[in-house]
């Protein structure tokens, strides 16, 4: 078998859309192309490339950003606040992949949508804010009397 002298291709590094609006913001204020291939370590006709091409790298990323977070307060008029209620649409996002949610500062929950429907607030109600008050009510030596007010919300039960 005869031996190659051939050298491995290089592998293509594709430029992440965060990267993609640098170069574009760069450009925009008047960096020239020649400098901006050089900042990035990338050739003429990619910066080129990626300029003929702002429009769609523009959308593309306004459209990823369309993430939803729905945040739960409840506090006395002391201005003591619970355990904020955070309800997102994944339940393991990949910022959070490993990590126990039980550690984190808020009550994290999660629906598809990061809506507050019925069953989210309920949980919520058990598992957070009854916790969190007869733990606060313990530590002033108060009895557990507690009026919460809700408003009339969809995700709110009307039986509580």
């Amino acid at each position: 078998m005869p031996q190659s002298d051939a050298q491995p291709k290089k592998q293509r590094s594709v430029p992440t859309l965060g990267e993609k609006l640098d170069v574009l913001d760069l450009l925009k204020g008047g960096m020239s192309v020649a400098s901006v291939a050089r900042k990035y370590g990338r050739n003429k006709s990619s910066i080129r490339a990626i300029k003929i091409r702002e429009t769609e790298i523009r959308q593309a990323v306004a459209s990823t950003a369309k993430d939803r977070v729905t945040v739960l307060l409840c506090g006395n008029a002391a201005g003591h606040l619970i355990k904020l209620g955070l309800l997102y649409r994944s339940a393991n996002p990949h910022a959070l992949k490993g990590k126990n949610k039980n550690l984190l500062p808020v009550f994290w929950q999660s629906n598809k949508k990061a809506w507050v429907t019925a069953a989210t607030f309920l949980d919520w109600f058990h598992k957070c804010f009854i916790l969190e008050v007869k733990q606060y009510l313990e530590e002033k030596g108060l009895d557990f009397k507690v009026l919460l007010l809700v408003d009339n919300a969809p995700g709110h039960p009307d039986a509580l």
